[in-house]
């Protein structure tokens, strides 16, 4: 059975997606248990550039 409401196993995630030109980055914070997760989700080139941004 589904629930419409998912649990928060860990308060912070991050996760990549990988592409030959770009890379998209998304990270997601819960930092109160009962308030909604924050995300915020930026694209860097996959160029040096913006693989240094990203690591900054």
């Amino acid at each position: 059975m589904m629930n419409d409401e998912l649990c928060v196993v860990h308060p912070r995630a991050a996760g990549l997606d990988i592409h030959k030109g770009h890379i998209t980055a998304t990270v997601r914070l819960s930092e109160a248990p009962a308030g909604p997760p924050g995300c915020e989700t930026r694209m860097f080139s996959a160029l040096a550039s913006g693989l240094a941004a990203l690591v900054a």
